[in-house]
């Protein structure tokens, strides 16, 4: 097999941040082919024994995985750079009054609170927390955070970080599709029935990680290989 050395890449395991302004994580294709591993087996879970795919076959997947691999690694690269990019032009979160806010967690104020119940109770309660000028600030940082949200939310528009994001799941979703494809397939031989255990373990073996669990689809097709290849081995 013309591929059978080479060995699947580690990649780093994120978790997915929403596409919302944030670029400082964005999908791994891990993270997303995890899913895929995890997801109801929709065939059978394993394969007869005598089931076989030919070397021409499996390397002509393992090429177009290649390529799709290529393709997706090299959007990733552009997409740190208008990561890079857009962070530059970011609006300053530091020029917020935070001491008037007092809360622990800076970024689920600036993505996800509710800041018109934060502001609620600012005008309700902020008095008694420092004084008569606790209330008139804390609205007036409330309201430099939603000015906050609308200039990163322009700064994603005008950098496209939208159709990017887009752009960067459907390369990921295509190379996980195409390493579907290859788990699924029966090895044609003992190098391509290794090349799917370095896939699915080598990374975790090699951090001392216990392993991720996988369906019942891709272990059936592996067991099936194993035991063509090494069913009557000692």
């Amino acid at each position: 097999m013309a591929n059978a050395a080479i060995r699947a890449e580690s990649v780093l395991i994120n978790t997915p941040s929403p596409r919302v302004l944030e670029c400082t994580i964005f999908p791994s294709r891990r993270a997303i082919m995890g899913a895929i591993a995890l997801a109801p087996a929709i065939a059978a879970t394993t394969l007869p024994a005598s089931a076989t795919m030919s070397s021409a076959a499996w390397d002509a997947a393992f090429a177009d995985m290649q390529r799709k691999k290529a393709a997706s690694d090299a959007y990733d690269d552009y997409l740190s750079e208008l990561c890079a990019r857009m962070k530059a032009s970011a609006p300053d979160e530091n020029a917020i009054d935070w001491e008037a806010l007092d809360v622990p967690h800076r970024a689920h104020m600036l993505h996800s609170a509710d800041l018109d119940e934060y502001e609620r109770n600012f005008v309700e309660y902020g008095h008694l927390w420092g004084g008569a000028g606790s209330k008139a600030r804390g609205v007036a940082a409330i309201e430099s955070i939603r000015t906050f949200r609308e200039a990163k939310a322009a700064n994603a528009a005008a950098h496209g970080w939208d159709e990017a994001f887009d752009r960067q799941e459907a390369l990921t979703e295509e190379y996980s599709a195409a390493i579907s494809k290859l788990i699924e397939m029966p090895a044609p031989d003992k190098a391509a029935l290794m090349w799917k255990l370095n896939y699915l373990y080598a990374d975790e073996v090699s951090a001392g990680h216990s392993s991720a669990a996988y369906c019942a689809a891709w272990i059936g097709v592996v067991m099936a290989d194993a035991d063509r290849f090494l069913g009557g081995e000692a």
